[in-house]
């Protein structure tokens, strides 16, 4: 059953991610490869049961193959985003039901929508729309508007486009300027009824936490991450937790088992325990309603079903059968990275972490829960790591520390909001839940500020040496693989690699943080300025706007893996900016961009400009005559303008560790 759900997701993702003209050719050699195995089956048996095992598993390779090329041709022919693709770069009038507001900023909103007709033509697709102004519609509302639409497809160019249409979302739209228009509203619609009922439990939280407090345990409950600030999630990031936001398996695991406790101090029959616990985790993945919930509560109601048939458990076969159920049912999640990233991290577990954990009962209660944490994190690092490669390009250093010091305030966390929940109606029984939750929370945000401010803490995973190491740690763990030594000796290779390659990248960064610098780039028509402190580099922009000089000096400005363009300046403001800035935020090269205040002519170009920033994720400033200076870490930045135009940058002047240049800008 595993080896046949493994073929089954490698063949699947493989033809999605690659385009489906690939899984013809890849299921004929799976095939082939089942053939032969059969054909092995036959001459190596000695007795009927080899010869039926490998009937067996022959017939599984089979239908593993059969059902990867019958999804990836499904998904090529009769795809869902097959139905938007006559309409794919139109605009047309789109009507829509909101599901979701993801984000709401000054400049911009970004929606979580069905839609039912674009263009006269019906349709019943989902996906994202974006309008370029701040709103608030509710959940369940029916609105009308203007937009141009833009169809994904599973073989999309980007990973962030593989990744929107994992998780069901099939295009995306621009709304013109204009507003929407109410058609109708459901509040009783499923989503709606959801997302209130999410939003309802989270004010629960509000009259006993703060508004930090509250929208962390809000997030680590429930998944509504709308409450938690970016700084917050940052440092949930550098530190490799913010696997914790996200509800899975480790969430499900503690709900189940407080549940399983409780039955059991209740005395209630165990005939009893699976069907009232079936409805309570069902209710729950509903309620979160992600793919990584989706996984982990397959992989349990397996567990639990073999438990209330007093079945032999086995937690590997669970997972696999509940991966590839869900990936047979809902074919793009196999796109999904944190799906992968999930299923992965349980399988690196249960494969080495839970052996190794079983040999350990001798040792005295600490150093055995010490241990069992670091094996779990290494194990759980190991088989993920190839993906955290592949998505992110970078590797959280201190991640199996925080995990094994912060995992367990966030078991803490996740064991109390319930109860605070339960308590919440009545204020005096209340407080004492309530005062842990603050307490476990201020220490994980202390721990969060004070080790995970850095994004040194990040190991660029971009460096030749790093590359090299890792394909012989993968080289060592697949030899030891082969002569039947894994569990021990390929914990030890893969900590190893891991110490190598952090203490490498930390070297080189920290040779790295007093380096300064100012340099003119320039291709004769065009002019940037790159100031670089440390590991950052900020460019001022006064070419002519176009992404290829722009691109280049970002490119040019990164002379090191560790070292990143992250802020923008532009001194004046053209069209084509717009398309350039969009695509530099795309390829994650931003996290500031400073403009100037614009004139009346220009104000439609830094609306849009702001608004694709702020959608991106990237802080939006501004400066102008009266307030003309810049603070860039150790680095000063001052512009002058021209005496008739309070719009017009004239110079800018860089001071730097006491050295100051200036720049003359063009004025046209």
């Amino acid at each position: 059953m595993a080896v046949s759900s493994a073929l089954f997701l490698l063949l699947l993702f493989t033809a999605l991610f690659c385009g489906s003209a690939y899984a013809l050719p890849l299921c004929i050699g799976a095939i082939f490869a089942a053939m032969i195995t059969l054909g092995a089956g036959f001459w190596f048996a000695q007795s009927g049961s080899r010869l039926r095992r490998g009937l067996f598993f022959a017939a599984g390779l089979l239908t593993a193959a059969a059902l990867a090329f019958g999804s990836a041709y499904r998904v090529d022919q009769y795809g869902l985003h097959r139905v938007a693709d006559p309409y794919d770069g139109k605009s047309g009038e789109a009507i829509l039901t909101v599901q979701e507001i993801e984000s709401s900023t000054a400049y911009s909103t970004s929606l979580l929508t069905t839609l039912h007709s674009f263009d006269g033509q019906e349709m019943e697709i989902t996906g994202r729309v974006r309008l370029p102004y701040a709103a608030r519609p509710a959940v369940g509302d029916r609105i009308a508007l203007t937009a141009e639409l833009s169809v994904l497809s599973p073989d999309g160019k980007t990973l962030a486009e593989c990744y929107d249409y994992s998780q069901g979302i099939f295009f995306e739209a621009a709304a013109d300027v204009e507003g929407y228009r109410l058609l109708a509203n459901d509040p009783h619609s499923a989503d709606g009824v959801f997302a209130a009922l999410r939003q309802w439990l989270g004010r629960r939280f509000y009259p006993y936490l703060s508004d930090t407090d509250a929208g962390l345990v809000t997030a680590l409950l429930t998944g509504d991450k709308s409450g938690l600030s970016d700084e917050l999630s940052d440092r949930f990031r550098n530190l490799g937790i913010s696997h914790t936001l996200a509800v899975s398996g480790l969430h499900l695991s503690i709900l189940c088992g407080s549940l399983l406790w409780i039955f059991k101090k209740l005395h209630l029959p165990r005939r009893l325990r699976f069907p009232v616990l079936f409805p309570i985790l069902l209710f729950y993945m509903l309620l979160v309603g992600s793919p990584s919930v989706y996984r982990a509560g397959g992989m349990t109601l397996l567990l639990l079903v073999s438990y209330h048939f007093g079945r032999r458990q086995d937690p590997l076969t669970s997972l696999f059968a509940a991966v590839a159920t869900i990936c047979l049912l809902s074919h793009e999640s196999v796109l999904d990275v944190g799906l992968l990233l999930s299923f992965f991290a349980t399988f690196g577990i249960l494969l080495i972490a839970v052996p190794l954990t079983a040999r350990m009962q001798s040792l005295p209660a600490l150093p055995r829960w010490a241990l069992s944490a670091l094996t779990v994190t290494g194990a759980a690092t190991l088989f993920t790591l190839p993906f955290s490669v592949w998505y992110f390009e970078e590797w959280a250093i201190l991640s199996p520390l925080a995990n094994l010091l912060l995992v367990p305030l966030v078991t803490g966390l996740l064991y109390l909001a319930p109860l605070l929940l339960l308590l919440s109606p009545v204020a005096p029984l209340a407080t004492a839940p309530a005062l842990l939750i603050r307490l476990l929370s201020a220490i994980l945000q202390t721990a969060g500020k004070f080790f995970g401010g850095s994004d040194h803490l990040l190991l660029p995973m971009s460096y030749p040496p790093i590359q090299w190491m890792a394909a012989a740690a993968t080289v060592a763990v697949l030899l030891l693989c082969l002569f039947r030594k894994t569990r021990p000796l390929t914990l030890a290779v893969a900590v190893a690699f891991l110490l190598s390659a952090g203490g490498y990248c930390t070297l080189q960064g920290y040779a790295l943080l007093d380096r300064q610098s100012t340099e003119l780039i320039s291709d004769g028509e065009n002019g940037c300025i790159a100031v670089t402190e440390g590991t950052r580099v900020m460019l001022i922009d006064h070419s002519a706007g176009g992404y290829a000089f722009l691109s280049a000096a970002a490119t040019a400005g990164e002379t090191d893996p560790m070292i990143r363009t992250d802020t923008l300046v532009l001194t004046h403001y053209r069209y084509r900016q717009i398309a350039s800035v969009t695509r530099l935020l795309k390829e994650g090269h931003l996290e500031f961009l400073i403009l100037p205040k614009p004139a009346e002519e220009d104000y439609n170009t830094a609306h849009t400009l702001a608004e694709r920033a702020a959608y991106a994720g990237c802080r939006v400033l501004w400066y102008s005559k009266e307030d003309a200076c810049i603070g860039y870490h150790g680095t000063e930045i001052r512009f002058t303008f021209v005496e008739w135009d309070d719009y017009l940058p004239r110079t800018v002047t860089v001071t730097q560790n006491g050295n100051r240049e200036t720049y003359p800008l063009p004025i046209e």
